[in-house]
């Protein structure tokens, strides 16, 4: 699955399992952490029936505008995405949208969750307009809320640089990607795989664009920090090494 969408996924998953203490009938609070649980043992297909009950149910006993509604929403629609169903994904993301704005307002960073799975979703299928409106609105929620080095912000900054690689737009991406480098540079752990990741990403946007000279160091430091913070035989610095 893809890095983005998994890190959504076990966000939204933990958010609802943390629900529990929130007053959740018994039959909800056993069905949510039934489909984390299935989730981790890659039961998919199961997980997602369960997640379909788990808004049933919250619909049933919370209501349609209810914030245990629209979290079993979001669940459900991340499930989706992690198996590509995107079109199965976009309209429970967008009803959950509706449902978390009513409750929160537009401005609040309790939002950004959301707006970056819509965003992901519409990227995912090229529909890049679209994915761009709800990534930039997520990175001005959390720069306006949070503050401009929030990892919020660093995680908006490198969604938008992302799409605009695909894209082919490198002179947009570029800014972006250095952007979220160099608030990782200063306020995380220098061996931190967020950082590591980023090297990578801006590495491969300058190979793309045959700046090899420019590209190489990153690539070289970026796998530095992997086997330095996951080891040398782990999948994910296996594939920066293959850059």
């Amino acid at each position: 699955m893809n890095r983005l969408a998994t890190a959504l996924l076990l966000v939204s998953l933990a958010c609802g399992v943390n629900m529990a203490a929130h007053a959740q009938s018994s039959e909800l609070d056993k069905l949510n952490n039934e489909v984390w649980s299935l989730y981790q043992q890659g039961h998919h297909d199961i997980a997602i029936e369960n997640a379909k009950k788990a808004v049933q149910l919250a619909e049933e006993e919370y209501g349609p505008n209810h914030n245990f509604f629209a979290r079993s929403l979001d669940t459900l629609g991340l499930l989706y995405g992690a198996q590509g169903k995107f079109a199965q994904a976009e309209p429970l993301y967008m009803r959950s949208l509706a449902i978390w704005e009513s409750i929160l307002g537009r401005d609040d960073p309790g939002l950004v969750t959301v707006l970056n799975s819509l965003g992901f979703g519409f990227m995912a299928q090229g529909k890049f307009a679209q994915a761009e409106l709800f990534y930039t609105r997520s990175l001005a929620i959390s720069e306006n809320a949070l503050g401009p080095t929030h990892r919020y912000v660093v995680q908006s900054l490198n969604y938008l640089a992302e799409l605009y690689r695909l894209q082919g737009r490198y002179a947009q991406a570029e800014p972006f990607f250095k952007r979220a480098l160099e608030i990782e540079e200063n306020t995380y752990e220098p061996n931190d795989p967020e950082l590591a990741k980023t090297l990578n990403d801006l590495a491969e946007l300058y190979r793309q664009q045959g700046q090899y000279t420019q590209a190489e160091p990153l690539f070289k430091r970026s796998l530095a920090i992997s086997e330095k913070a996951l080891g040398a035989d782990d999948k994910n610095v296996v594939f920066i090494d293959v850059n």
